[in-house]
């Protein structure tokens, strides 16, 4: 059922990149003239063109990567350059500011006792997500086997984007059929990213790196 529903859609997604994608916006990932000539048209004509000139290949193809493979990704550089002691920092400081809110909570005069106890325990129940799943932190690396198992990318630019899409597609029509998640990670570490998601009650913190 569910390879019916991802072919179905993915069938229906090449029939719009029929219309969508013109073959030069296609070819100008694999052709430096294309791509050049397509980004001087963009910047002169004040136009967007899928193109972009100002990016070497070296890190077009580091942000595909980057954007598909994140978690991957974010494991070789927290192995390599990142210190746990910061994240530690970040998840004392985070605790500190949730302490500290409840605190004026606790003094506030306007809100009703009610209010105040369903306020205070919305605070204590707020989810952290600092810096990087902690699988990435050890040298287990079943999970990340098991996600990209089926990330099997040959030397076709055109033919691997085609994959992710499928694989996108997947992935997505199977969130349909699971509970939700609450602590999953939706942000990447890869992307530099604070925020507090209300939906899910979870302050996101992440800011590892970025390719540009």
């Amino acid at each position: 059922m569910i390879d019916q529903d991802v072919n179905a859609t993915f069938e229906l997604e090449q029939r719009i990149a029929k219309y969508h994608r013109t073959i030069t916006e296609q070819l100008a990932h694999i052709d430096e003239n294309i791509r050049t000539t397509l980004g001087n048209v963009s910047r002169i004509l004040n136009v967007n063109v899928r193109a972009n000139s100002q990016q070497s290949r070296t890190i077009e193809c580091a942000n595909f990567v980057n954007t598909y493979m994140a978690f991957a990704v974010a494991k070789l550089y927290i192995q390599k350059y990142f210190d746990e002691n910061a994240r530690n920092q970040s998840m004392e400081m985070i605790e500190n500011i949730r302490n500290t809110f409840i605190d004026m909570l606790q003094q506030s005069s306007w809100m009703d006792p009610m209010s105040k106890s369903k306020a205070i325990e919305k605070a204590r129940a707020i989810n952290e997500a600092i810096g990087y799943p902690d699988y990435l932190g050890n040298e287990n690396l079943t999970k990340l086997e098991t996600d990209y198992a089926e990330y099997n990318f040959n030397s076709s630019l055109m033919n691997n984007g085609l994959i992710i899409l499928r694989l996108e597609m997947k992935k997505n029509v199977l969130m349909f059929r699971e509970p939700v998640d609450r602590k999953k990670w939706a942000i990447p570490p890869t992307i530099v990213e604070a925020t507090y998601t209300p939906q899910y009650n979870r302050i996101s913190t992440v800011c590892l790196l970025t390719l540009s």
